[in-house]
């Protein structure tokens, strides 16, 4: 009798194991909504900015990543030419699919301040006969 108490608590702790994990979904767009292939996404510890899990959107600009613990995640997209996107989020305490929608990368634009021509002229020009 107690072996059958011992296997239904193990069944039990397992079930809550599982419940605890979640699969973060979203898609990934530039301003004209054209979907971003080959974006990478990683999802970061907020507090120190270690790497927790890491993914790439697939041609259609779709991520999902799976199997991750509740808690609180700080999402960072990048893709070369784009802005880098960040977002703080919290998982809900229910579900096991946690959707962020479309997100949206801006172009990244330098300004340059100054720009300097300089030229110089050959010391020494040599003309052939």
């Amino acid at each position: 009798m107690k072996s059958l108490y011992t296997i239904a608590l193990f069944v039990l702790m397992a079930g809550v194991a599982t419940a605890q994990k979640i699969n973060i979904k979203g898609t990934v767009s530039d301003t004209l909504n054209a979907p971003m292939a080959s974006a990478t996404v990683m999802l970061l510890n907020p507090k120190d900015s270690s790497l927790v899990n890491f993914g790439v959107t697939n041609s259609a600009g779709l991520f999902e990543i799976k199997n991750m613990n509740k808690g609180f995640y700080q999402l960072k997209i990048s893709f070369v030419g784009y802005a880098t996107f960040t977002k703080n989020f919290n998982t809900p305490e229910v579900g096991a699919v946690m959707e962020l929608g479309k997100l949206k990368l801006l172009p990244a634009s330098m300004e340059l301040t100054d720009i300097v021509v300089r030229g110089e002229k050959n010391p020494v020009t040599v003309k052939r006969d």
